[in-house]
């Protein structure tokens, strides 16, 4: 080999060591990219949205949210007897779930209801399926003067009833019972007497007949006039219920495991930090008025974040003293120490009391 072909040798060599040093440092690049990106991934955010890389964090959420429920709003427990009345109610759920009237029997009344076919009378105890959250009836009492009967709506496993006086004004008000009048019989006048004392004068032979008469005047006729009973008529009274209260109770915490394919709760303290953890909590509408929807923030422990801040979805409206259950399971655990787990509730329509929206308990790792 000449000189010359031995530098053009050297001349290539040194090219193609360059073009892959060039490649293997575009690899390296890209390497260190996607292991920065998986990282980034692994780590916890404080973000509360669910579908963001944080949901490794809180990897499971269940809810047996109650799927329906029933609740009546009238504006008065008095109803007019022969008068168009509209009954009204809230309802939600599954808009295929049917909702079902009826009411309690009382020999006095009768309800005749409204429906799109027409007006019929409804026979008490008998369901009558409604469309609407409305239903137009009209009470026929025509004896009583005020007669009580329970409406019920009834709506899957929901049920709620109230309790509704039907007032006549027309019926009477009198009692027959113990009318009448005592009288007394007049007393007679006295006859004249064909008897009479006879009195001797002394001035002569000649008897002077002495007659008194007395009599006895007639007793006038007394009438007992009966007592009218009283009635007193009630006044229309507003339905008034207590206003919507959530509350959030932890009810305990521990190791979250799945069982033969079952997410389980174990109350375990200290909560090992190689496992998932997880806490069950309840939220109770303690008023009689539905919620609206609702959602609520988990603040949980982790490695990277001792408050991972975790926002769940809008929650359905909770009936009025209803109950729902939650498990919340969330894993990368401190290795040892404690922490705390807070549960606070983000209502969206009106809460009575705001101080029982957050619970918080402390927990301890191993």
């Amino acid at each position: 080999m000449t000189e010359e072909q031995y530098k053009k040798s050297e001349r290539i060599a040194s090219t193609v060591m360059r073009s892959l040093a060039i490649l293997g440092l575009v690899a390296v690049l890209a390497l260190a990219a996607w292991l920065v990106v998986q990282g980034l991934r692994a780590l916890p955010t404080t973000g509360g949205d669910p579908t963001s890389s944080g949901l490794g964090s809180v990897f499971s959420l269940f809810s047996n949210t109650p799927e329906n429920y029933v609740t009546w709003t009238l504006d008065t427990q008095v109803l007019t007897a022969s008068t168009q009345s509209n009954l009204r109610w809230e309802e939600s759920g599954d808009a295929e779930t049917e909702t079902s009237f009826s009411y309690s029997c009382n020999r006095d009344v009768l309800l005749r209801v409204q429906t799109r076919s027409g007006t019929q009378d409804l026979p008490c105890e008998e369901m009558l399926v409604v469309s609407e959250n409305s239903l137009t009836v009209v009470p026929i009492s025509p004896n009583a003067r005020f007669a009580d009967i329970t409406l019920r709506l009834t709506r899957a496993d929901a049920t709620d009833a109230v309790l509704v006086t039907i007032e006549n004004p027309r019926a009477s008000s009198e009692d027959n019972s113990g009318n009448g009048v005592d009288t007394t019989d007049e007393d007679t006048a006295m006859e004249q007497d064909d008897e009479s004392d006879t009195t001797v004068s002394d001035e002569g032979d000649s008897p002077v007949n002495d007659v008194t008469h007395t009599t006895t005047p007639p007793q006038q006729p007394t009438t007992s006039t009966p007592e009218t009973p009283t009635h007193q008529t009630p006044t229309p009274v507003r339905v008034t219920r207590t206003p919507a209260d959530l509350m959030v109770a932890i009810k305990e915490t521990g190791t979250y495991l799945e069982v033969q394919g079952i997410n389980t709760l174990f109350p375990i303290t200290p909560i090992p930090s190689d496992k998932p953890a997880g806490v069950t909590f309840t939220v109770q509408n303690r008023g009689e008025l539905p919620s609206g929807a609702w959602a609520f923030i988990a603040h949980v422990p982790t490695e990277h974040d001792t408050t991972y801040r975790y926002t769940s979805p809008v929650q359905p409206s909770l009936a009025g003293n209803g109950v729902v259950e939650f498990t919340l399971g969330f894993d990368e655990l401190p290795e040892r120490g404690t922490g705390s787990i807070k549960i606070e509730l983000v209502p969206t329509g009106g809460d009575a009391q705001t101080a029982n929206n957050i619970d918080a308990v402390t927990v301890q790792f191993r």
